[in-house]
């Protein structure tokens, strides 16, 4: 009977152990960042653009990207540019990051802005946000 209680218990520890490992294992695999772009304070000529980054618990670099619109059926747009980046500390939970972008023509609506994050596991881009500046085209 004896060893059959020793044998239960050394069984019990050894499953409870077994979930314990499994558990930190689950906790503790790495991820790509997490990344969500936001468009706010739309003016004529500017607008605040904030990224909403979760690190997954590892070291992330990020870029929020910006691409002023243009008007009529011609028209070249001058391309992407970076409007900020920099590096987030390892963490738990979301940061947010701001930056508000000048010198956009008005009343444009294909404005795009779009953020990127990566960390030792990998990357993520956003998709692209467009928006429209205030006003009337071809007036500053």
């Amino acid at each position: 009977m004896r060893a059959r209680s020793v044998s239960a218990a050394l069984t019990t520890a050894f499953v409870g152990t077994a979930v314990l490992l499994a558990v930190e294992a689950g906790a503790a695999s790495p991820k790509a960042p997490v990344v969500k772009i936001h468009v706010s304070n739309v003016k004529a000529h500017s607008a605040k653009l904030t990224a909403g980054i979760n690190t997954e618990g590892s070291e992330t670099s990020y870029t929020i990207w910006i691409d002023p619109g243009c008007s009529g059926g011609a028209c070249e747009r001058a391309g992407p540019t970076v409007a900020k980046s920099g590096q987030i500390a390892a963490g738990r939970g979301t940061k947010t990051v701001s930056v508000t972008v000048n010198d956009l023509p008005p009343g444009v609506s294909n404005n795009e802005a779009w953020a990127e994050a990566t960390n030792a596991v990998g990357r993520t881009e956003t998709s692209v946000r467009r928006f429209k500046t205030i006003g009337k085209r071809g007036k500053e």
